[in-house]
């Protein structure tokens, strides 16, 4: 995916509202730490649900208590939970959410994922008035790491650096 996590307009300019939206993926059972703040947190996060009707690797009834739980974390957003007893349990529900559902994976359906997001972005990016497609980020992540390597790879002293960053330099060549 490409970056709408910009500060500046194309012009240059600084941005006084969020960008940014944030994309991680796990399969929903080890995703629940991720899960809970949808839910259950003070700030909403719209969240796309993506599942399979057909697994590609069968094993038991492992697939339908994956999509089960991909339906439950569905209702959870939509619908929320009450519960009068206990306000750790209460959820409001209302939540932003999404849920793509396909028979199978398979190349032309990764590939229509695959636009489906890349035009996303591109189109925040068009709203945003941001270049969703430049790499500065990744470009200063290069130039700083080409000056911390030498000091990793032999016994070149450290770069001219904050004190975290000398101080991980020195724990890393520790171990």
């Amino acid at each position: 995916m490409e970056s709408n996590g910009k500060r500046v307009t194309r012009a240059g300019e600084r941005i006084r509202y969020q960008t940014s939206p944030i994309y991680w993926e796990s399969p929903a059972p080890t995703a629940s730490t991720l899960l809970s703040a949808p839910p259950s947190g003070t700030k909403h996060v719209p969240c796309d649900f993506i599942g399979f009707c057909h697994s590609l690797n069968p094993l038991g009834d492992q697939h339908d208590l994956l999509m089960a739980n991909v339906f439950a974390q569905s209702k959870a957003l939509a619908f929320g939970a009450e519960s009068p007893d206990n306000p750790h349990r209460e959820f409001d529900g209302n939540r932003p959410s999404n849920t793509i559902l396909a028979r199978k994976l398979t190349p032309e359906i990764l590939g229509s994922l695959v636009a489906l997001y890349e035009h996303s972005v591109f189109t925040q990016g068009v709203i945003w008035d941001v270049n969703s497609f430049d790499q500065y980020g990744v470009e200063l992540g290069k130039v700083l790491a080409k000056q911390i390597l030498p000091s990793l790879t032999s016994d070149a002293a450290p770069p001219e650096a904050d004190s975290s960053t000398v101080r991980l330099i020195g724990k890393y060549r520790a171990f």
